[in-house]
């Protein structure tokens, strides 16, 4: 894939919405698949850092902002064919970003990236804080009643 995707976007009344032809793209993967997926607070180089993952240069990749406002809106997706597999990189929108301020929305889409990743980086700047911390426990509850229901059962194929 040359550049990356969205993925998910957010409508303005706050529901996630998958785009269908990112969605296709996966689906016409055809091969085995690791699925990286990054979270964090906005502004805080989750872009940057997937980006490093692939190597870009300058001006490649996912897009880096360079104002104090999130850059990210939603999950985007990249990929590329690494030997015999290919590595997806999930970039999520940022919590605590002051365009939105809806803690809810950060939560679903902090959610939705850890269920569909197959390895999931937390970004942080500093200690882990109290209120990371206790988003993270509720996220993994979330993912191990997910499991417990069978919904994860094939969520490492694409």
């Amino acid at each position: 894939m040359e550049q990356p995707i969205q993925l998910v976007d957010v409508t303005p009344g706050g529901k996630l919405r998958l785009n269908g032809p990112a969605l296709q793209q996966l689906r016409n993967v055809g091969r085995p698949a690791c699925v990286i997926g990054i979270i964090g607070k906005y502004r805080d180089g989750k872009s940057y850092l997937l980006n490093r993952i692939f190597a870009c240069k300058p001006g490649e990749g996912f897009d880096l902002g360079h104002s104090v406002k999130g850059e990210t809106k939603g999950i985007w997706l990249w990929y590329r064919l690494v030997d015999d597999a290919y590595v997806v990189l999930l970039d999520c929108e940022g919590t605590g970003d002051v365009d939105r301020r809806d803690s809810e929305l950060d939560v679903k889409l902090a959610i939705l990236v850890t269920l569909l990743t197959s390895y999931l980086i937390v970004n942080l700047k500093g200690a882990l804080d109290e209120t990371t911390l206790s988003q993270l426990q509720y996220e993994i509850f979330i993912v191990r009643a997910a499991d417990g229901i069978g919904l994860l059962r094939n969520s490492r194929k694409i």
